[in-house]
């Protein structure tokens, strides 16, 4: 479900506040493989499905406040965090192969969690009826136990099992999102087209730019 509200608390000012909750399925590679043992890989990190998976689940919130400065100016400023819960990833198990000897098998299960946090902030401007832009920009900082389902498998390469979870930045981290647009329309009144001239008469010019930062980078200590 999706909820949204919205509500005045000046002549132009306007609260709102958005809630989603939603369920990802996981994904048939994670619940079928090698349920029968005949037919089952038998390599290093051989893989078992997990037919007892949980969907991963996402719940979000805004909450946000738009302005009106003049009749030509607009400014919003939100904050905004995503959760996920049972998020999915890798561990061993002992299973019996068709020998019926133990052997260790990689399953994947509902274990993880990670999280977004992050601010918005939006400037809007309108010149007559010519031009139209915005400029908008987005601080966000996403934490969690691991960033896929296979980030598990280096752990337990290196030791057998996995280590102790705590939360490090994400590989898909990219904390500043910078937006900007403008769009330049005849001036009907005026007259002669676009910028005053006659041959754009009845063209509109439209230019974006978009800057994202790299990806967060993550120290590991050598031992």
């Amino acid at each position: 479900p999706k909820v949204s509200a919205s509500f005045p608390i000046k002549e132009n000012q306007v609260m709102y506040f958005n809630y989603g909750h939603s369920t990802v399925a996981p994904h048939p590679s994670y619940v079928y493989p090698g349920l029968d043992p005949y037919y089952s890989d038998r390599s290093t990190l051989s893989k078992i499905g997990n037919p007892d998976l949980n969907p991963e689940v996402d719940i979000s919130y805004e909450l946000g406040l738009k302005s009106q400065i003049t009749s030509k100016d607009a400014l919003t400023v939100s904050a905004y965090w995503k959760d996920k819960y049972d998020f999915i990833t890798s561990m061993t198990i002992p299973v019996k192969d068709v020998t019926g000897r133990e052997v260790n098998r990689t399953i994947y299960v509902n274990a993880d969690y990670a999280r977004v946090r992050g601010i918005e902030a939006a400037y809007q401007k309108r010149i007559g009826k010519w031009f139209e832009g915005q400029l908008s920009a987005a601080y966000s900082v996403a934490t969690g136990q691991s960033s896929s389902s296979s980030d598990a498998i280096k752990d337990i390469l290196t030791n057998g099992s996995r280590i102790s979870p705590k939360e490090t930045y994400l590989a898909w981290d990219s904390p500043w999102d910078i937006k900007a647009y403008a769009l330049f329309k005849e001036d009907v009144k005026a007259g002669g087209g676009l910028f005053g001239k006659s041959w754009l008469n009845h063209i509109a010019l439209y230019v974006d730019a978009v800057y994202r930062s790299g990806r967060r980078y993550t120290p590991y200590l050598y031992t």
